[in-house]
């Protein structure tokens, strides 16, 4: 039996350990897709870069041709008789061509200071024909050097090709347009999958790079809290007649997804379950950096405890940035602000607000304010706070982020715990650690994590329905493992 369970352990710490160094290719996948307009400029830009090089380095080259059949001095009947002769007196046309005598000829003839053209013979495919063909930077220029080479070959060739005559079929004529092409979208295409592959390169390395908590795996390994669970991302967050326009994410949506519900429903039974064991009653509800879902979070952990008949209370303790009101749609004419009261010595229970279809109340606001520090400070908040204490079973601030202000900080000192929200891929994780220690040092230490927003990935990537560490297989051995250890533990299966 020993064997047996040494054995279980050592492939289920090698398969640990092979999931721990696998590169997350579905996270480095979701930054390069969430950054494509980064790419997309930067490509174009790449683009219009290489457009603009390339004309300006681009040098107009003008064609002019002639086709002429050859025959011997003195008459009309062909040189050659099949495409090989062709072939070989092109060759030695091309000599003639190329012969510093010919040269030096055109450049008299047309008073040049030297010979840039470059002239070419070639045989017309399938026919006994030739084709000379000149280029030079100008189209006049190109036309005068074919005239040019047609009024003085035959002088030069008679030093090299005896007997040879040119009978033109087709005159040359002046190129309308270049016959070169600047290569600009040529260019400009290569630049620019040249640069959306260096730039989607080197996103996925900084993603892989970054220290993130890129799935409920590296969660769970690299903060050092305890983990209550994740909420998966929810993809129908936009209303389906305005993809503009989104729609509320709370639970007692119909139209969130199944997934989305009913993870939160098990993060928030895991939280209050924790109260519970601990005793306490008051959770400050706070994350590290802005757009983690705090609020959205705070507020379902509420709902879905309401719901199970428990007489909750939700403050929305974020006074720079009030939000609870626009998440339960409340009008704004109904928000009697927590700070009003605190200032003008009103009745505490006009600010308790009850959401109708459930067992949840709320104290709000909506106008920002930055006073935090008399807020908290002038003691009236605090007999707010004992004066609603004993009225609910479960009471939850929300509260700013930790990365931005300390106004969490300060909230401490009323509540009894803390729940820090860590959306996937955000914030990094040396910085949680840092709030998690702040927390812990305050009165309300922390109760643990709730990881949000996370994407579904494959089995074995730690995400959604994966199962363990590389699929049924290991899941069921390492549960054999865990109970066999159990069971030895306890003295039930012999060594």
């Amino acid at each position: 039996m020993k064997v047996l369970d040494d054995y279980l352990k050592e492939e289920y710490m090698e398969l640990r350990k092979r999931s721990e160094n696998k590169i997350d290719i579905l996270s480095i996948a979701r930054d390069i897709v969430r950054q494509w307009w980064v790419i997309l400029l930067f490509s174009i830009s790449a683009y219009l870069a290489a457009v603009v090089v390339m004309t300006v380095r681009y040098e107009p080259v003008y064609t002019t041709t002639t086709t002429f059949a050859v025959s011997t001095r003195g008459t009309n009947v062909s040189f050659f008789a099949d495409m090989t002769s062709a072939k070989e007196t092109a060759d030695k046309l091309q000599l003639v061509l190329d012969s510093e005598i010919l040269k030096r000829k055109v450049v008299e003839d047309l008073d040049l200071d030297s010979f840039g053209a470059t002239a070419r013979v070639s045989v017309v495919p399938e026919t006994s024909m030739l084709t000379l063909t000149v280029q030079d930077k100008t189209a006049f220029q190109a036309y005068r050097v074919m005239k040019s080479i047609l009024a003085n070959y035959a002088s030069v060739s008679e030093f090299i090709v005896q007997d040879i005559v040119l009978n033109v079929i087709q005159p040359p004529s002046i190129p309308s347009y270049p016959s070169n092409s600047t290569g600009a979208r040529r260019m400009g295409g290569l630049a620019a999958l040249a640069a959306a592959g260096l730039l989607a390169g080197y996103i996925a390395v900084f993603s892989y790079m970054k220290d993130t908590v890129k799935s409920t795996r590296e969660a769970q390994k690299k903060i050092a809290s305890t983990y209550l669970g994740a909420i998966y991302h929810e993809g129908n967050a936009r209303s389906s007649k305005n993809k503009n326009k989104k729609i509320s994410m709370c639970i007692t949506n119909p139209l969130l997804s199944f997934v989305y519900v009913e993870s939160s429903r098990k993060a928030a039974s895991r939280v209050r379950s924790r109260l519970d064991k601990k005793g306490h009653k008051i959770l400050l509800v706070t994350s590290v950096a802005e757009n983690e879902g705090k609020t959205t979070v705070a507020s379902n952990i509420a709902l879905a405890i309401a719901q199970e008949g428990k007489r909750v209370l939700l403050v929305d303790c974020d006074f720079r940035r009030p939000a609870l009101y626009k998440v339960f749609d409340v009008p704004r004419e109904e928000v009697q602000d927590l700070p009003h009261l605190i200032y003008t010595e009103g009745d505490k229970s006009s600010i308790i607000t009850k959401l109708k279809t459930e067992n949840l109340y709320f104290i709000l606001n909506q106008r920002p304010t930055s006073n935090i520090e008399d807020i908290v400070k002038s003691g009236k908040f605090a007999s707010i706070i004992e004066f609603i204490r004993d009225k609910f079973d479960y009471i939850i601030f929300d509260t700013p982020p930790l990365g931005m202000v300390p106004d969490a900080e300060e909230f401490a000192n009323f509540a009894d715990s803390t729940l820090i929200i860590v959306r996937q891929d955000l914030a990094l994780a040396p910085n949680i650690n840092d709030a998690i220690d702040t927390m812990n040092k305050t009165t309300a230490p922390l109760l643990g994590f709730i990881y949000n927003d996370a994407h579904g990935g494959l089995p074995g990537s730690g995400n959604q329905y994966g199962y363990g560490y590389g699929g049924y297989g290991s899941y069921y051995r390492y549960a054999a493992y865990e109970k066999r250890k159990g069971m030895s533990e306890t003295g039930s299966v012999g060594s």
